[in-house]
């Protein structure tokens, strides 16, 4: 909303107390009369002391308004854009859910030129989600979780419904440990409203302090890749009496930064020395999936949406380099418990690609079909610490089985580009290109390897 005031108005012959309210595009008056003056038409505005002057196509109205005549003045000469009211600002991370509006669209884009539809990303800045009806904010949840701590989600819903409205969106927010700052008239048919996390429940730790703890933990990446070998004064005397090869196989869940997911495979060369062993391997994660997706969307009057995935074909690959200093060596003792920690260095790639169908319909029937394809590529460096606990069993002479759990913390650069491309006579595209960096705890790993004593 914009500015709102208790002031008395005269126009004309008529004069009444009341209350007036500066809109996106409009001036109103409400009193014992009412006045609707569209900022489009008003041909002159000036504010002397506390009186507020209005002349447009219709008449002249003198606003009663106090000290914020010339603040007032100023707002209707150099009205703020639907965009700005947003707070879509360059450089921010913006996501788009639920709008079709084209008008719209081109707006944003003219302000961000690359931004994500139908996705939000980790640490997204903005989410401008279109909620076409009550069960649509279920997903808030999940928003909220992906928005930065200090990042924003304005609900954007259709007006004169019974099934969604303000006091509903407000209502869901609050359930999802979000609050509402700020309400708009979003268009003649749509409000808007603000949801940010409470400034209380966000996370302690901000960019900088992520920033200074990534620095910290690549100074130690290198500290330790310089000197694998470090340990006690006695235990650099040992000599080395062998160096086993080690096998894993195992499976990768990805995290919230973007990490690949499928399986694993790692070769590993181990420096016993008697007492401790420092694992120096190259990890290989190699996948292909597959799915596909549906959502019909009735946000904007007229035909309902409906954008059908097609099967999603997508490669992913990631080469890790681990050096492990191990609390014990392999194959000396028939059971026995180890664990392991050291840097971690890695790279991965990841491509996808699904053609999607674009349905429009009217009352159920089909009135317009086109296809498209969605494309994306993610490169990502991680750098950072990894520990690993395991057990191993001795089934025959010089080979151990062994199971192993690792987890890791990261800091991650990140670079992702993706594009929407319909081609023909509709020609709708969009590309964004994005920059992102975090730390966080790495994918975790299960390996079910086999170590073999030369």
């Amino acid at each position: 909303m914009g500015l709102e005031a208790v002031c008395t108005v005269r126009s004309g012959k008529r004069e009444s107390a009341g209350r007036a309210l500066l809109e996106t595009d409009e001036l109103l008056f409400r009193g014992e009369f009412r006045l609707k003056i569209p900022l489009a038409e008003i041909r002159d505005v000036r504010a002397k002391g506390s009186e507020l002057t209005v002349r447009w196509s219709e008449g002249r109205a003198v606003f009663e308004i106090g000290d914020s005549a010339a603040k007032w003045a100023d707002r209707i000469s150099n009205p703020r854009s639907r965009i700005d009211k947003l707070d879509v600002k360059p450089g921010k991370r913006v996501a788009v859910l639920g709008i079709t509006d084209r008008s719209f669209l081109a707006e944003l884009r003219a302000r961000v030129p690359k931004f994500s539809t139908g996705r939000v990303a980790a640490g997204t800045d903005l989410v401008l989600f279109g909620a076409s009806r009550e069960s649509s904010l279920a997903r808030l949840g999940k928003l909220r979780d992906t928005i930065a701590p200090n990042g924003a989600i304005w609900v954007i819903w259709p007006k004169g419904r019974a099934d969604i409205h303000e006091d509903r969106v407000r209502g869901a927010a609050l359930k999802t440990g979000l609050v509402d700052i700020k309400v708009m008239r979003f268009s003649e048919t749509h409000g808007a409203l603000k949801l940010v996390i409470p400034v209380a429940n966000r996370p302690k730790t901000d960019r900088k302090t992520a920033a200074r703890s990534g620095r910290l933990a690549v100074l130690v990446v290198a500290v330790l890749a310089l000197s694998p070998s470090i340990s006690r004064a006695d235990d650099a005397a040992a000599p080395v009496t062998h160096r086993p090869w080690w096998l894993g196989f195992g499976w990768v869940q990805g995290d919230a930064l973007g990490g690949l997911t499928g399986p694993d495979f790692t070769v590993q060369r181990e420096s016993i020395d008697g007492k401790r062993a420092c694992r120096i391997g190259l990890g290989l994660n190699q996948s292909f999936n597959r799915g596909n997706d549906t959502e019909r969307d009735e946000f904007f009057a007229g035909p309902s949406i409906e954008t059908t995935g097609g099967d999603v074909q997508g490669s992913q690959s990631r080469y890790a380099l681990t050096v492990l200093r191990l609390s014990q060596p392999g194959a000396s003792r028939p059971v026995g418990f180890y664990w392991g920690i050291g840097p971690l260095i890695e790279w991965t790639h990841r491509h996808d690609h699904q053609s999607l169908t674009h349905s429009e319909y009217q009352a159920d029937t089909l009135v317009l079909s086109y296809t498209g394809t969605f494309e994306a590529t993610q490169t990502a460096f991680r750098a950072g610490l990894a520990g690993a606990i395991g057990v191993r069993w001795r089934i025959v002479s010089k080979v151990d089985l062994t199971a192993e759990y690792d987890q890791a913390l990261l800091y991650e650069w990140d670079h992702t580009t993706a594009s929407l491309d319909y081609p023909g006579s509709y020609g709708y595209r969009f590309a964004r290109e994005a920059e992102t960096s975090g730390l966080a705890f790495h994918a975790r790993t299960v390996r079910i390897g086999m170590l073999f004593n030369p």
